[in-house]
């Protein structure tokens, strides 16, 4: 383009067969052209320290004389990046030669380009934009507040499923999930990895977890206990982790509880859901040792070795055996019989036996 343009264009009109020529106002060529009398003109290229002309700028309409530097920013890749990757490092040179020399080389021509080199291909948006921001200097003080937000997003979220992170595990989960555009439920399912036990014994760990972690580990553990089924604290941590991430919910977690109850328990499988637990179905058993045992409701559970048995033991059809039979079994236990008010029972029977045949 030249260096300077009139600010006045000339047309040709025909009136009435003869040619007319017609002057009128042209628009300014762009915002950084400056007007000097009849023309446009276009500022002469800046100086570089030692008093000699730059060469290596390019004019913009608007913006003027800039520098490669400035060109790569307006096109979202700065230097440093374009110039970590050979081809695209060749790509810009071409764009920039072409800049230079006065070809038109649009920003939309640039990204066409740019999108089929493997360079762009291989990574995705977010990760360029990290890489970007992480290598580029100018952009230094961004990528850290960047990071900053990340890093307090990072904080609260772990904080509310219940994931310990340490300071450089915040930051470097920060980065993580600004490199990658986690959304949220990436992000918790990435968090996720982080809840752990708090304790090395089992009974240290049983109730360290809180947030969201600790609400399903008691959920899960308090099914297991209401079912007798016995799981690893491995298996819980895993179960927990799951729910956190929102992979699955805590019933299912619970179905897989009652499913091994189901087996153990195989006369009350079809009663056996997510509404009636082993305990619950032993509410019969359990009334009864308490009265012959003299003992609380609420301290016979499952642990009792005679309303284990009765859960576990069947008829000759495969049914729950009814009170009755549990009532003989107990009665025929030397447990029952140390019972004191069992035991009057027993030497008034015996009594009553003895007199009936007369030995008394």
């Amino acid at each position: 383009m030249a260096d300077k343009i009139s600010i006045f264009e000339t047309t040709t009109s025909t009136t009435d067969g003869k040619p007319t020529k017609i002057k009128s106002p042209r628009p300014k060529p762009g915002k950084a052209w400056k007007k000097q009398g009849n023309y446009y003109i276009k500022p002469a290229k800046p100086k570089l320290a030692n008093g000699k002309t730059d060469t290596n700028v390019a004019w913009d309409d608007n913006k003027g004389w800039i520098t490669a530097a400035s060109q790569a920013t307006a096109w979202d890749i700065p230097l440093a990046i374009i110039k970590s990757d050979p081809k695209l490092e060749a790509l810009f040179n071409e764009a920039w030669a072409a800049q230079k020399d006065g070809r038109e080389w649009t920003q939309e021509t640039f990204t066409t380009k740019l999108k089929a080199l493997d360079w762009y291909k291989t990574k995705s948006e977010a990760q360029r934009k990290y890489y970007t921001l992480s290598k580029d200097p100018a952009q230094a003080a961004e990528f850290a507040a960047q990071i900053a937000a990340n890093k307090a997003t990072v904080q609260d979220v772990a904080g509310l499923l219940g994931a310990t992170l340490t300071d450089e595990q915040a930051e470097m989960v920060a980065k993580t999930n600004l490199q990658n555009g986690f959304n949220e439920s990436e992000l918790k399912n990435f968090l996720s990895g982080y809840i752990t036990f708090i304790g090395q014994t089992d009974e240290e760990k049983i109730g360290s977890l809180y947030g969201v972690a600790g609400d399903a580990e008691d959920s899960i553990r308090q099914w297991a206990k209401k079912n007798n089924v016995q799981v690893t604290e491995d298996w819980i941590l895993n179960q927990v982790r799951g729910v956190a991430a929102g992979n699955f919910t805590v019933d299912k977690a619970k179905d897989y509880v009652t499913n091994i109850a189901k087996q153990q328990y195989s006369a009350w499988s079809d009663k056996l859901d997510a509404f009636n637990s082993v305990e619950d179905l032993a509410a019969g058993y359990r009334q009864l040792v308490a009265k012959e045992f003299g003992e609380e409701f609420d301290n016979v559970g499952l642990d009792n070795e005679f309303v284990n048995s009765a859960m576990l033991a069947t008829d000759d059809k495969g049914r729950p055996i009814t009170n009755q039979s549990l009532l003989k079994t107990m009665r025929k236990s030397d447990a029952w019989v140390d019972v004191p008010k069992n035991k009057e029972k027993v030497y008034s029977l015996a009594n009553d036996v003895l007199t009936r045949f007369g030995i008394r």
